[in-house]
Formats: structure tokens, sequence, C-alpha cells
């Protein structure tokens, strides 16, 4: 019996997400280890927060490193406000997932797996929107070409 299959009692039980649902979304067939499906559910959603988080900071902050010092140009300073507004709900979410790493029950799993797929439908069209930002950007780069130029 695959994670899949150890889901659906849980699921059930907790009235949470269809499987299909959340692996579209958070690649719930990777998982190797499913004797705790809630567990490694809740696992695999934190590492596509921290993921997501690593790649907001990264345009908000930019190390010096050419992709993030070009890529955060891209955004106004309004913009980088919306941005940091998404990044601060995407951060609940992941440090609210540490929560039932320390609880190790079913219930504390079950409720963040909730709480992240209803935060999930309203944050993924506002990332969407920052990510095809951040490729067009590439698209246009002739005043950053110059300030190489500059610094070379």
């Amino acid at each position: 019996m695959g994670i899949k299959e150890k889901y659906e009692a849980p699921q059930k039980r907790y009235e949470l997400p269809s499987y299909d649902a959340l692996n579209q979304f958070f690649d719930l067939d990777t998982i190797e280890h499913d004797q705790y499906p809630l567990r490694e559910v809740r696992r695999k959603i934190t590492e596509k927060l921290q993921d997501i988080a690593k790649l907001l900071e990264d345009t908000l902050h930019p190390e010096s490193t050419l992709t993030g010092i070009h890529e955060a140009r891209a955004f106004t300073d309004h913009e980088k406000e919306a941005i940091y507004t998404v990044y601060g709900r995407v951060m609940v979410l992941e440090r609210k997932g540490w929560q039932p790493y320390l609880d190790s029950t079913d219930e504390s799993e079950a409720l963040f797996i909730t709480e992240v797929m209803k935060e999930w439908d309203e944050l993924r069209p506002q990332l969407l929107n920052i990510l095809k930002k951040l490729s067009a950007s590439w698209n246009d780069d002739q005043e950053f070409k110059e300030d190489l130029r500059y610094l070379g």
C-alpha cells in the first residue's frame, strides 16, 4: 500500500483535501516513507513553502549575484511591498508547519494541511504573477547590460 492509499483513512477522518489536489502542487508521489502519511504530507508542503520563501526573499533582498540583482530590479517599490505581503503569508504557513513537527499528532498535521490548502488557493495566482515577471525580466535586460559594462 502506497502513500495515496494510506492517506485515504485520515483524509476521511479529518475531512482533508483530496490526495490528488495536494499531489498536484506538493509532489506527494515522491514520498518514500509512508508509515505516517500526514507527517510526510506536511513535510512535502513545508519543503515547497521553504523553496517559495527563498525565491521571494531573494527577490526582495538579493544577494550580490547577477541573478538576484537583475531580478530585483524588475519590480517597483510598490510591487515589492506586495511581494513582501505574499512572503509574509508564506512565512506564516511555513512556521506553522513547525507546530505539528513538534506536536506529532494527526490532529495537528491535519489542521496544518487544511489551513495551507485554504491559503494556497489565494497565494498561488499571486505567486504565478511574480514568477511571470521574474521570467519576463530576462527578456528586457538592456539597462542591466549597460550597468555591467560600466562595472567591467
